[in-house]
């Protein structure tokens, strides 16, 4: 679609409307990664109980991957069940099964709801789950019928591929086996050449214009109506994330144009620096003042791929983000619309 250079486009304006909006943010807490497996009291409950027998102990054959490498007890065996590899201890028939597929953006938003709801459908008792990083996360879950039998799901992904570790143990062996557990789960290790998500930062994914994008993990992060915001702790930082339907195609845009469209909200000393675009995508920087005479910074990036325009304007006071680290965040921007129309 063409753009005037008189007069930005209406659908345009409506990004304009959706940032002046009231931003509401909700906490997303992120928990550390934890490196030791929980252990069942009583076959239902969890706790930080030592390992019944010392790691170092168990001997351990590397078994590599084309992405990655574990280490698993030397006296397990070996079995191929459906496609995946699994390794049995065969007195106590305890198992783990490593499960490799592609990566799909919907795994960044797995939480407790989701988890619990899959395994309640399957007809499995469920226990916990854990975010362990921004990329894995934990789930623990219950067969009841007869012997009780536990099953811990340990998930890893990269931009590319997720692998999930699944641990099978009757409950009465648990504590005899979470050593075993504990030594292949902390033996797990991507290959340095895998497209690796960075711990300090979060991937989120929108199902209104099928995307994803990149946070710092500190930041604090709110919905509302298809528009995500998003601060850093000391309010010195934000992003506005919008996405609407538009064709338009980017490289017609103008300097005056993105002027338009950023100035009203920065009217105090607005000076535009530079725009950059092609076909599908837009970078711009401005500085203003904000309404306390405080020198600001505005990082602007369009998205656009012939059915959704994607936003993403950054404001913070000067020096306190760097250009290189926001450029780090939106080379994680993807959007998995017509990929998934083919």
């Amino acid at each position: 679609m063409y753009i005037r250079n008189k007069g930005f486009n209406p659908l345009i304006i409506l990004i304009v409307f959706i940032i002046g909006l009231s931003i509401f943010f909700t906490v997303i807490n992120q928990k550390k990664q934890n490196n030791e497996l929980p252990v069942y009291v009583d076959g239902d409950e969890l706790s930080t109980e030592s390992p019944v027998e010392n790691i170092k102990d168990i001997d351990m054959v590397l078994i590599e991957y084309p992405e990655f490498t574990i280490n698993i007890p030397s006296d397990w065996t070996k079995v191929i069940r459906n496609g995946n590899d699994n390794f049995i201890h065969s007195p106590s028939a305890t198992s783990v099964s490593i499960n490799i597929s592609e990566y799909y953006p919907e795994i960044n938003n797995i939480d407790e709801s989701i988890v619990s709801t899959n395994v309640a459908n399957s007809g499995y008792g469920f226990v916990s789950f854990m975010k362990t990083s921004t990329s894995s996360y934990e789930a623990i879950y219950q067969d009841l019928d007869n012997n009780t039998y536990d099953y811990i799901e340990e998930v890893f992904w990269t931009k590319d591929k997720i692998v999930t570790l699944t641990f099978t143990v009757n409950d009465t062996y648990y504590n005899k086996m979470a050593d075993y557990f504990n030594a292949i789960y902390n033996s797990f290790k991507w290959n340095e050449d895998q497209n690796i998500i960075p711990d300090d930062i979060m991937l989120i994914y929108i199902e209104y214009g099928d995307f994803e994008f990149a946070l710092p993990i500190s930041w604090s992060v709110g919905i509302q109506d298809n528009a995500i915001y998003a601060t850093n702790s000391d309010n010195t930082a934000q992003v506005v994330i919008t996405v609407i339907e538009n064709p338009l195609s980017l490289d017609s845009v103008t300097a005056y144009d993105i002027t338009n469209l950023l100035q009203p909200q920065r009217p105090n000393g607005f000076i535009l620096q530079y725009v950059s675009n092609s076909v599908n995508y837009l970078k711009a920087a401005a500085q203003y003042y904000n309404n306390d005479g405080i020198n600001m910074e505005n990082r602007t990036y369009l998205f656009a791929n012939g059915v959704f325009l994607y936003t993403v304007q950054f404001d913070y006071i000067s020096n306190t983000l760097d250009d290189n680290y926001l450029d780090t965040l939106i080379e994680f921007f993807k959007s998995y619309y017509l990929q998934n129309m083919k």
